[in-house]
C-alpha cells in the first residue's frame, strides 16, 4: 500500500474509533498518520493536513476530558454524524478483520443494517472474528425486529457445517439466551459433539455477551421508570441500542457524556448490575428504524 492509502485508511480507522467513544484507540491512530504524513516530504497540501490532524487530536482530548465532567458533553452535531458516515462508507480498505469488525459495528449503530449485514458476512470466512460476526448478525435481524430469520440463520449455520461444533454451539447458546428472554417457544437442536466441542449448554464466553440490557432511574423527572432494550451490537465494553424515537422520556434526558449510575446488562449466564456512560446519540435518518437513535454505552467497572 502507498503512503497515502496508508494515510487514508488509519485515518477511516481513527474516526471510527473516535466516534464509538474508544478515546485511547482514536488518539494512537491520529498520531500514527501525523507521524506519516511529517515523514512524507512529496504530499500535497502537508501543512494543512498536519493542521487538521492536530485539530482531531484536540478533539479527542477535549470528548475525553469531557467524560470526566459528563454535564458539560454536548450532544454530536449533525453535520459531525455526517462527517463520519461518509467516512465509513468510503471505508472499502480493510486492512484487518478487527477494523473490518469495527466498520460493521458503526454502521449498525447508524442503523444501516443491510450494510452491516454485508459486512459482517464477509467476516463468517475470515477467522478469529467469526463467531463474533455471527452474534451480531443475529442482532442485526433482532434490531430489524426479524427473530424468525435470526433462527433461519443459526438452522443454515448449524446444516452446512459453515462452523465447527464448538462455535456454533456458542452461537446456539446466545441465540437460545434471546429467545428465552423473549419469551418465544422451542428449543434449538445441536450438532453432534465433536473435536471442539463445547459441553452441552456451556459457553465460556458466553458471561460476555450482553444480549439486553434494563436503563433504571432513582431520582430525576424520570425516577422510578424502567428502560428496556435489546443489545444491537457489541465490542468488549461497548453495547449499542437502538431507542425508539417515541421514547423521548429517555432520549430528552440523557446526553453524550450521562453518567447511568444502575444499569442491569443481560447475558446468556449472568446479570451484570453496573454504571454505564453514554458515548453516542445518533439520530437513524433511513431504513426500517428510521428516526430512532442508536445509542452507544460504555460499561463501566463497579
Amino acid at each position: 500500500m502507498d503512503k497515502t492509502k496508508q494515510i487514508q485508511s488509519l485515518f477511516r480507522e481513527a474516526v471510527v474509533y473516535h466516534t464509538q467513544g474508544l478515546f485511547d484507540e482514536a488518539r494512537q491512530k491520529y498520531m500514527e498518520v501525523l507521524g506519516l504524513i511529517r515523514g512524507f516530504r512529496g504530499l500535497r497540501n502537508r501543512d494543512h493536513r498536519v493542521g487538521m490532524i492536530t485539530k482531531k487530536l484536540n478533539e479527542v482530548a477535549n470528548d475525553t476530558r469531557r467524560f470526566e465532567n459528563p454535564a458539560a458533553a454536548p450532544v454530536m452535531t449533525e453535520t459531525q454524524q455526517t462527517v463520519v458516515r461518509e467516512s465509513l462508507f468510503a471505508a472499502a480498505d480493510k486492512k484487518t478483520d478487527a477494523h473490518a469488525f469495527d466498520v460493521a459495528v458503526a454502521l449498525l449503530g447508524f442503523g444501516q443494517f443491510e450494510r452491516a449485514l454485508e459486512a459482517f458476512y464477509e467476516l463468517l470466512e475470515r477467522g478469529a472474528l467469526r463467531v463474533q460476526a455471527a452474534k451480531n448478525i443475529i442482532r442485526c435481524h433482532l434490531s430489524a425486529a426479524s427473530l424468525e430469520r435470526a433462527v433461519s440463520e443459526y438452522e443454515k449455520w448449524r446444516d452446512t457445517g459453515l462452523f465447527e461444533p464448538g462455535e456454533i454451539e456458542k452461537i446456539r447458546v446466545f441465540l437460545e439466551a434471546i429467545l428465552r428472554k423473549k419469551r418465544a417457544t422451542g428449543e434449538l437442536s445441536r450438532v453432534a459433539a465433536g473435536p471442539g466441542a463445547v459441553p452441552e449448554g456451556v459457553d465460556e464466553t458466553a458471561s460476555l455477551d450482553i444480549i439486553s440490557i434494563l436503563i433504571r432511574f432513582h431520582d430525576g423527572p424520570q425516577k422510578g421508570i424502567d428502560f428496556s432494550f435489546d443489545v444491537a451490537s457489541q465490542t468488549d465494553d461497548m453495547v449499542s441500542i437502538i431507542v425508539p424515537g417515541e421514547e423521548d422520556g429517555l432520549l430528552n434526558y440523557v446526553e453524550v457524556g450521562h453518567r447511568l449510575e444502575d444499569v442491569q446488562f443481560f447475558s446468556p449466564l449472568a446479570v451484570l448490575r453496573s454504571a454505564g456512560v453514554l458515548c453516542s446519540k445518533t439520530r437513524i435518518n433511513s431504513g426500517p428504524r428510521e428516526g430512532s437513535y442508536s445509542l452507544v454505552l460504555r460499561i463501566l467497572e463497579t
